[in-house]
């Protein structure tokens, strides 16, 4: 008979099922965000580049406009300061708004028709003509004798009236165009806050992947250890019972018997002990025959309090 009894510690038991089951949809999950972050981060980067762009060129038809308007005001002074002087050298800025006109008539100048036709105001183009047939118009007056009535026209403010016509339109349209500027410039600083919230959630999410990878990847090491610590003590046994059953048959003595039983038991129980009961030769009694780890234990069993007579099997027969 083999009795034995449980010292300190106990045995590793193999994990039921996986455990890392309910975290296989981290990852993908966790992955799917990250391209979804990429992906609003490439919108917001697309948006702000066309948001900068449609800024440029309402800063471009602005400025402009202002060109175009000081021309415009050029083109009054200068023509006014000749009929009123007399002097030719008054005319150099006069000359040098209609090339502006003449070179820009067909770029800024129709772009801003277009923004002024937009806001259904008048053409600028048409502001532009008057204001220079007015002020060719006196001029010419002067050149052939006609200078009393070239200076009351112009301090009748015909000339005057055109210009501010066109200082109306301009001052219009330049208001649109900063209007959408600061509209534009709103909407590029919340987008481009999107994007840095969403660089930003992208590293936090990609830190949260990499440690529960991290996790999962210890904890599968983990169960491959305990895995492979229960099959090397399975081989253990194994060996160990092929071992005692090869001792066994070889040997012929009870002496023998009993130390290959408590060299086996301490390989396949460790940590424990135990003792190893043989009946005695009136096989009414169990005497110890073998122990291991610990020996002040009972020499016979049942103890004499609790022994009874018992009849060897096959009595009488």
């Amino acid at each position: 008979m083999l009795a034995s009894t449980t010292a300190q510690g106990g045995t590793d038991e193999a994990p039921r099922g996986d455990p890392l089951r309910r975290w296989r949809w981290v990852v993908p999950s966790l992955a799917a965000i990250l391209m979804l972050g990429a992906a609003a981060a490439t919108w917001g980067y697309v948006e702000a580049q066309r948001i900068d762009g449609q800024v440029d060129q309402a800063m471009a038809e602005r400025d402009n406009a202002r060109r175009i308007l000081q021309a415009a005001v050029d083109l009054e002074s200068s023509s006014r300061g000749f009929l009123l002087s007399g002097k030719q050298d008054q005319l150099a800025d006069y000359h040098a708004a209609l090339q502006f006109f003449q070179r820009e008539r067909n770029q800024s100048i129709a772009s801003i028709d277009r923004g002024l036709n937009e806001l259904r105001e008048t053409s600028l183009v048409d502001a532009l003509e008057v204001a220079i047939r007015t002020r060719a118009r006196r001029i010419e007056h002067y050149a052939s004798g006609g200078r009393e009535a070239a200076v009351s026209g112009t301090q009748a403010g015909e000339g005057k009236r055109a210009t501010d016509d066109i200082r109306r339109l301009v001052t219009v349209f330049v208001s649109d165009r900063e209007a959408k500027i600061a509209r534009w410039r709103a909407a590029l600083g919340w987008r481009q806050t999107a994007v840095v919230i969403l660089v930003l959630l992208g590293t936090l999410i990609s830190i949260v992947a990499l440690g529960v990878a991290h996790r999962i990847i210890r904890r599968r090491q983990r169960a491959a250890e305990l895995a492979r610590t229960a099959s090397d003590r399975r081989g253990r046994e194994l060996a160990a019972l092929v071992e005692m059953s090869e001792l066994l048959q070889s040997g012929v003595e009870a002496s023998d018997v009993r130390a290959v039983v408590a060299h086996a038991a301490k390989r396949l129980l460790p940590g424990l002990s135990g003792w190893l009961f043989a009946f005695n030769n009136s096989r009414d009694r169990l005497d110890l025959a073998a122990s291991w780890k610990g020996g002040d234990q009972p020499l016979a069993w049942p103890p004499p309090s609790r022994r009874t007579t018992s009849h060897p099997p096959n009595a009488g027969r």
